[in-house]
């Protein structure tokens, strides 16, 4: 997920106001009106708004796949804390692993369909294909390096500490998918856009590193809109919670 978040950059500049997908969402808005035009000038206004007319969902069907990928990663991702919040003298039940795997699987299908759209508006610029390729190796060179870096911290500390901060980790990155699911909901209409809390993109860019990393990990916004902010905060409760309660519950002595 952060391989393909910081290798492309530069998608950055043209998302508008919202980010998740918004780059490539905006970038298919565009491909969208400028169909439109060519079909108007070529055929007349009523086959281009014909044409328009029968994509899927309004012409939003993208955004609304993407965002409800990113809430069943969530609820995924629910599953996956509920069981290792288990007070477990050995490794996590069996159900973990597939909850984990279908989780990966799920994120990366999302990670890959976004790659695809965006390669796909270089395929008549061939001279923007070394940069292209540069960034991508250095975003994957990055993603897997922090990735690498992650796990083995996470193996090497001890159970009392690693456990509660993995559980926190799967709470920020679910949190993330919120984040990410309530910006495409908000591009497709389907929540009404707000005028944002408040800008730190002075202090901590979007398309900085770590501004890029924040928002892989946890769906980062330096403008979130009150819808945002909101349902991603409920989100990591829901979530910490959840981890709580499991663990109170497991860790009681049985009823006599």
């Amino acid at each position: 997920q952060t391989a393909g978040h910081a290798g492309l950059q530069h998608r950055r500049g043209v998302r508008g106001d919202v980010r998740s997908g918004g780059g490539v969402g905006g970038g298919r808005e565009v491909v969208r009106v400028g169909l439109a035009l060519h079909l108007e000038h070529r055929h007349g206004d009523r086959l281009g708004q014909g044409r328009l007319g029968r994509e899927p969902f309004g012409g939003v069907g993208y955004e609304l796949a993407n965002a409800a990928l990113h809430i069943a990663v969530y609820g995924l991702l629910l599953g996956c804390i509920g069981l290792l919040a288990k007070r477990h003298r050995s490794r996590p039940p069996a159900p973990f692993a597939w909850l984990a795997g279908c989780a990966t699987a799920a994120a990366m299908t999302r990670e890959v369909s976004e790659i695809l759209l965006y390669l796909t508006a270089f395929a008549g610029r061939p001279q923007a294909l070394p940069d292209l390729l540069l960034g991508s190796l250095l975003g994957a060179g990055v993603g897997f390096s922090l990735g690498a870096l992650l796990y083995y911290l996470l193996r090497e500390l001890p159970s009392r500490i690693g456990r509660p901060v993995l559980l926190v980790l799967l709470a920020l990155v679910g949190g993330g998918m919120w984040s990410q699911a309530t910006a495409l909901l908000v591009q497709a209409d389907w929540l009404p856009a707000r005028a944002p809390l408040w800008n730190s993109s002075a202090w901590l860019p979007e398309s900085s590193l770590p501004g890029q990393l924040l928002y892989a990990l946890v769906g980062y916004e330096a403008t979130p809109g009150p819808w945002l902010v909101g349902l991603t905060a409920a989100s990591v409760v829901l979530a910490l919670a959840l981890a709580a309660v499991t663990a109170r519950r497991s860790s009681a002595p049985p009823a006599p």
